[in-house]
């Protein structure tokens, strides 16, 4: 007996189709292939069941065309498409039921936590109480803002006065702060506004983080907590400049001079006593507290030591300096510096003048006396060093002579000579003659006038010194470096030979402390008298 095999089924059919935790639109008919249904947006999730009226056939369940194994699927707000495809026992026949899910979106407005740096809201937080009050102390300038929403698809937008904070740091203003958080709901219309008002109070601290005064120093060192200080100022310290600032930057001050308010904060010091005050006044408007500084300014210096004029090889002190003071110049009465003719003005002249004071007070340098050279140099009042105020030309002078002084804070002061050397750049090619202190130079031994070459006159006054009543004229009208008046043909060069229209003949001398005698200065210029009278006698002649 032959057995006749059945073909496979091709039923597609389904008994039954259930989701949990929601209903299908229509109800479930086997013969109908498409529902829907509407599910809260608390549901996120749901399982597909599907019941095959022939067992032999295979279902699969898909969202949005992507198979899920175990029928269970997530949901998203909005609308979710879920397929059942039943394929027949045959493998060819195949037929989908379509359940469209609509999902809700949340209406949930709330927050779950709230907090503000630095403060501590009341009441306590609750997702129910909307409004809270803060108190911040004035040292709390800004908070920063976090808010948790209840709902992962709710939104929440922090505000200062109605204007958006992005990064929800939120400066403070003393006074009231009215912060906002306003939560929008998933579903973009459910709204919720939690206020929070700050109140930030005003700074009560009235100290300076510094203080300073130009051109002096305080005593003690300043801090905070210390109001009461002193200083010292030297008698070029006409004025000075305060300069505070304030601990809290709400904080405001008033400079004010012996009880006179001073506008841009320079004051001018008086000799003698000075009372400074700095009041600061707090950003309450009426906690203040007063530094007050008292400045002593020197007197001022005493007549300088009479010092004669400066001649062509420098000046004489005609006064000593006073006698032993506080403090003392370590080189004693009288000293030396030397300089390179034609340095630059600000060469510096030698080394420092040091000066010694056995009260440590500060030290004031200065140049004084009487006549122009102390006029051609500068010095450095707290280094002591002496420079150039001029171009020095050894040719023209050799030799100056200054008094330094020094001064102390409480005015006691010393004074020393300095003869100032100047040092020829450049030396003559021959050697200097070797001054004869007691020769008279002698350029016209006779009084007879002998012929001699002589220099026509140029536009350089230079003529040849010694007249003659010979009717022959120089051959060579040069101006003769080394002009000779002898009673013979053959040129005698005398220490000096060469005349100049200048007061100072050329018998050059190397320049000392207290220059040529008055006698020979006497002799010199009866000679260039006579020198004078004698080329006017021959220029009579010739015309």
């Amino acid at each position: 007996m032959v057995e006749r095999q059945r073909p496979p089924a091709a039923v597609t059919r389904l008994r039954g189709l259930e989701l949990s935790e929601l209903s299908l639109s229509p109800a479930f008919d086997s013969s109908e292939d498409t529902y829907t249904a509407t599910v809260p947006s608390a549901l996120s999730q749901t399982t597909v069941k599907p019941l095959p009226l022939d067992v032999d056939a295979t279902v699969v369940v898909k969202l949005g065309g992507v198979a899920e194994a175990d029928g269970t699927v997530d949901l998203a707000v909005g609308s979710n498409i879920i397929t059942v495809e039943v394929t027949a026992e045959d493998g060819v026949t195949t037929r989908t039921y379509t359940v469209t899910v609509t999902r809700a979106a949340s209406t949930d407005a709330t927050l779950s936590s709230l907090s503000l740096s630095g403060v501590t809201l009341a009441p306590a937080f609750s997702p129910s109480t909307t409004s809270y009050t803060v108190d911040a102390a004035s040292s709390v300038s800004s908070t920063t803002v976090t808010a948790a929403t209840t709902h992962s698809g709710a939104t929440a937008v922090v505000k200062l006065g109605g204007v958006v904070d992005a990064d929800s740091t939120v400066d403070l203003a003393v006074g009231s702060n009215t912060i906002t958080v306003e939560v929008t709901a998933e579903d973009g219309t459910t709204t919720q506004t939690y206020t929070v008002t700050v109140t930030r109070a005003v700074s009560t601290d009235a100290t300076l983080s510094s203080l300073s005064l130009s051109g002096v120093t305080l005593a003690p060192a300043f801090s905070p907590s210390t109001i009461s200080y002193t200083a010292n100022a030297a008698n070029r310290v006409s004025s000075t400049t305060v300069t505070p600032a304030t601990t809290h930057p709400g904080a405001t001050v008033a400079i004010a001079l012996d009880g006179v308010v001073d506008s841009d904060g320079t004051v001018n010091l008086a000799v003698g006593t000075n009372s400074i005050t700095v009041v600061v006044t707090a950003e309450d408007g009426t906690t203040t507290q007063t530094y007050t500084v008292t400045v002593t300014r020197a007197a001022a210096p005493p007549p300088p030591p009479e010092v004669s004029g400066g001649g062509g090889s420098g000046g004489g002190v005609s006064s000593g300096p006073p006698g032993p003071v506080d403090p003392t110049l370590v080189e004693g009465g009288e000293t030396s510096r030397e300089v390179l003719e034609n340095s630059e003005p600000g060469a510096p002249v030698g080394a420092p003048f040091a000066a010694r004071d056995p009260d440590s007070e500060m030290l004031t340098f200065f140049l004084t006396g009487i006549g122009r050279d102390k006029e051609l140099f500068t010095i450095d009042p707290e280094t002591g060093q002496l420079y150039t105020g001029a171009v020095l030309d050894y040719e023209t002078k050799r030799v100056y002579r200054v008094v330094v002084g020094v001064r102390a804070e409480d005015g006691g002061d010393d004074y020393i000579r300095v003869i100032i050397h100047v040092v020829d750049q450049e030396p003559e090619p021959t050697p200097t003659p070797t001054p004869v202190p007691t020769a008279t130079p002698t350029v016209v031994p006779t009084a007879t006038p002998t012929p001699v070459p002589t220099a026509t006159p140029t536009p350089s006054p230079t003529p040849t010194p010694t007249p003659t009543a010979t009717s022959t004229p120089a051959p060579t009208p040069t101006t003769v470096p080394t002009a000779t008046a002898t009673p013979t043909p053959t040129p005698t060069v005398t220490p000096t030979a060469t005349p100049t229209p200048g007061p100072v003949p050329v018998v050059e001398q190397p320049d000392d402390e207290g220059g040529l005698p008055w006698w020979l200065w006497l002799l010199l210029l009866l000679l260039l008298a006579a020198l004078v009278a004698g080329f006017v006698a021959y220029m009579g002649r010739r015309r």
